[in-house]
């Protein structure tokens, strides 16, 4: 039997062999949904808008959308919008539509889950919110060897190696 997954993407990448990419601009993501001569079983979004868009194109297939980060947050942080104006309220708007959208939301922390659902005053059913699966790795699986280091205390931070990219948004 086996399985087929096809990667969908808007930005090209390092193809592996085997696998099957697409990578388009929004209007060829969008043919490419229209013109698929099946439906896929499960679709996993990595962000609001293409869980918005997957819904609309694939109604009764069940969608798993994994939210990376709050846009509209993002922009207040880094300068490029305002709090309250005509296109923060737009992209809030678009989020609270993707997330409607899914089945499940998984979050990648209760942190980040806590600010969207009170931020944004939405109330989702306890069994659309899946999960939270944070970015890590599980040291059951794969542990760590601890080294003495003499008592000095080794702090480890990681975060986004870069920022966020929406460029439509970018000044």
């Amino acid at each position: 039997m086996g399985h087929r997954a096809d990667i969908v993407s808007l930005k090209p990448g390092d193809l592996r062999e085997g696998e099957r990419y697409y990578a388009h601009n929004s209007v060829k993501f969008w043919e490419y949904l229209s013109n698929l001569d099946s439906e896929p079983d499960v679709v996993h979004a990595n962000d609001v808008f293409s869980a918005k868009l997957a819904r609309e194109r694939f109604p009764d297939v069940p969608i798993v959308l994994t939210v990376h980060n709050i846009l509209a947050q993002e922009t207040l942080l880094d300068g490029s919008l305002v709090k309250g104006s005509t296109i923060w309220h737009n992209i809030r708007r678009a989020e609270i539509a993707g997330i409607e959208a899914a089945d499940w939301v998984v979050f990648v922390s209760n942190g980040q889950m806590r600010t969207f659902l009170e931020e944004y005053a939405v109330e989702l059913p306890d069994d659309m919110i899946s999960s939270v699966v944070y970015n890590g790795l599980d040291k059951t699986i794969y542990p760590t060897k601890h080294k003495d280091r003499n008592s000095i205390p080794v702090i480890v931070s990681v975060g986004r190696l870069a920022g966020v990219n929406y460029p439509p948004l970018k000044r």
